[in-house]
């Protein structure tokens, strides 16, 4: 417990120092993301999203994405193609956000198709500037798949990306 609250102590206070000190024009707001995802549910991934801002602190981020799974010849299993669709809310101050959302995802594993709806749940660091580096730590756990074993469970994973 006195972890949990060290760590949102620590959270907070990174997010109060790193609130944008100047006026950041519309023409030079990031508006568009494309970023790849290493695990997250697929071996390597890359997704484009649009940013659509509330207000200051809260955006909607509405995403596609197609991600890849290496396959196995030994087990007879083939390689699989992941098609991202989704949405994550993402609230914050400065440059540091809290995400949530999640994914459709249609499987292709070896002209057989799945689909799944996967959570995200993560942190992100993402200045709201153009050609500024986003990165982001997420959680992604299985919500529904309609097959019965998935070979391959990575519900960790780590991106970078660019704003445009």
């Amino acid at each position: 417990m006195k972890y949990l609250f060290c760590t949102c102590c620590l959270l907070v206070s990174l997010a109060s120092f790193c609130q944008e000190s100047e006026y950041i024009s519309e023409s030079s707001r990031s508006n568009n993301v494309m970023y790849f995802s290493i695990l997250r549910q697929s071996v390597l991934s890359m997704h484009y999203e649009r940013i659509f801002r509330v207000n200051d602190h809260f955006t909607v981020n509405p995403h596609v994405g197609s991600g890849y799974i290496t396959g196995s010849a030994e087990k007879d299993v083939p390689a699989a193609v992941n098609l991202y669709h989704g949405v994550y809310g993402l609230a914050g101050i400065g440059k540091f956000y809290m995400e949530a959302g999640a994914d459709f995802v249609v499987q292709d594993f070896g002209g057989v198709f799945y689909s799944s709806i996967n959570g995200n749940f993560g942190l992100r660091y993402h200045p709201i500037v153009k050609e500024a580096v986003m990165l982001s730590l997420t959680y992604n756990p299985i919500f529904y798949t309609s097959n019965a074993h998935n070979d391959f469970n990575m519900p960790y994973g780590f991106s970078v990306g660019v704003g445009f």
